[in-house]
């Protein structure tokens, strides 16, 4: 009886193990550019036709980050409010 117990416990501990390797590979998977320190910058534009989160932002043509988020300004302008996580 106690080795199927303890059968059973190493089968959960694997398991688990497996399950919580699986979630960081997926949220580590998700981030851009792990390691390098970004700042977060935030603009507000009247149109952004074709703009999505996940964009990259560029100056003279190279990359120097991504949109991180688009949402309505809170005042009634009717402006759209970018926030880009630029490298540093």
């Amino acid at each position: 009886m106690f080795k199927q117990l303890e059968g059973a416990r190493l089968g959960i501990f694997v398991f688990l193990g497996t399950v919580l390797l699986v979630l960081s590979i997926f949220l580590l998977g998700n981030k851009e550019k792990l390691f390098s320190s970004t700042i977060e910058i935030k603009a507000f534009f009247n149109q952004i036709e074709g703009l999505k989160p996940g964009a990259p932002v560029r100056l003279s043509g190279y990359d120097v980050g991504s949109v991180s988020s688009i949402s309505l300004s809170s005042d009634t302008t009717g402006r759209v409010e970018v926030r880009m996580r630029i490298d540093n």
